[in-house]
């Protein structure tokens, strides 16, 4: 991902720091809460996701688990769908750490962290 790709954005209400790449489409994602949305054109939320949602540890089966709920909804596009799945692999690349050779693991949050600050280091040093 080239740095010239990604919009950042300051949430005006919580003024959290929100980051999108053009392949996410509508998918935001929100660096302070580690909460990923989906937003309209004028930035109205209109489904978000929690990485932490009260638990200790996230694993694929967390991953799996929002991406289906997502590409349920009737609004939802199958664009839409996939710019999650970009999303969620651009920021923690999800068969690396989370399910490769098909066995699912389990990272905890402070691995999840870790994950996403090398990543987010590195998009913004492109």
């Amino acid at each position: 991902m080239k740095k010239d790709e990604i919009k950042i954005i300051k949430d005006k209400e919580t003024g959290n720091i929100l980051i999108n790449h053009k392949d996410w489409g509508h998918w935001w994602f929100d660096v302070s809460a580690l909460c990923f949305s989906f937003l309209d054109e004028n930035k109205n939320e209109l489904y978000a996701g929690d990485i932490l949602r009260g638990r200790n540890t996230v694993d694929s089966a967390s991953f799996l688990d929002w991406i289906v709920q997502a590409g349920l909804k009737p609004w939802i596009t199958s664009k839409d769908t996939k710019g999650l799945i970009r999303m969620f692999n651009d920021l923690f690349e999800l068969q690396k750490n989370f399910c490769s050779y098909g066995k699912n693991k389990e990272l905890t949050i402070e691995e999840v962290v870790e994950i996403l600050d090398k990543k987010l280091e590195s998009f913004l040093n492109e």
